[in-house]
């Protein structure tokens, strides 16, 4: 019996976080894409891949897996932190903020220090 496509997407999204601590990240794209292809509504790994996409300085790319991470689960804290990372590397001050600010609202720990971060340094 072949294997679930979010049992495959599972594998891949292993497969591409293991790349990422590798600092293989033309290979993690990959994986996490492979990810998407066997489970196109996998938030996370979209999100993951954004992470990818931002250890190659690729933003755009970056932002738009964010964005669909967000599209497909808007309760997801972890891409607006992610996403808002983004912004204030592109110095986006003000879409870092928001960002970040839902990030906290929904309740991810991290953001509330890199919003407070950002305010500081502006």
């Amino acid at each position: 019996m072949p294997a679930s496509p979010t049992v495959v997407s599972e594998s891949w999204i292993s497969k591409g976080q293991a790349l990422i601590d590798k600092k293989d990240y033309h290979g993690a794209v990959q994986a996490f894409g492979n990810a998407i292809i066997q489970n196109p509504s996998d938030a996370f790994a979209y999100c993951n891949r954004g992470w990818a996409y931002s250890f190659l300085h690729d933003y755009k790319s970056a932002i738009q897996d964010f964005d669909k991470a967000i599209q497909l689960n808007p309760q997801y804290a972890f891409a607006y932190y992610s996403r808002g990372l983004v912004y204030r590397d592109l110095n986006n001050r003000q879409q870092a903020i928001e960002d970040l600010k839902i990030a906290v609202e929904l309740g991810d720990k991290d953001a509330q220090r890199e919003l407070n971060s950002i305010v500081r340094v502006w």
